[in-house]
């Protein structure tokens, strides 16, 4: 079963994308910001971090440069998910995939699943 750090600041988001994830037969950690998902790597390992932007004490693109600048985490993919219009400034920082909100469930799958089949994780 692969395992996926989600990271996400609202709770009711969190808990609807943790559910939709889980009902495809994945394995979820919950973060509510970027500081407890990077705290939370230190003692898990994950196969897959899907982050939102903008949050509380470390967004998500301060963790995306945390997570490449860690040999550890420098290849881990990285699914980042926002309103903001920004995909080119994620990928240059090394996200493997960016999704645009609002997303549909099948949109927000499509793309997990292709990033967890090109990553072979």
């Amino acid at each position: 079963m692969l395992t996926i750090l989600l990271v996400e600041d609202h709770d009711l988001l969190l808990l609807a994308l943790s559910d939709l994830l889980e009902m495809q037969g994945y394995a979820v950690f919950k973060a509510l910001d970027g500081l407890e998902a990077w705290e939370m790597l230190q003692y898990y390992m994950v196969d897959l971090v899907l982050t939102n932007y903008e949050m509380p004490h470390l967004n998500g693109l301060d963790l995306l440069k945390l997570l490449r600048a860690d040999q550890r985490y420098a290849t881990l993919p990285v699914i980042v998910f926002t309103a903001c219009d920004a995909e080119a400034m994620f990928m240059a920082h090394g996200a493997t995939a960016f999704i645009l909100k609002p997303f549909a469930a099948p949109t927000f799958l499509e793309v997990v699943n292709r990033v967890v089949s090109d990553s072979a994780v």
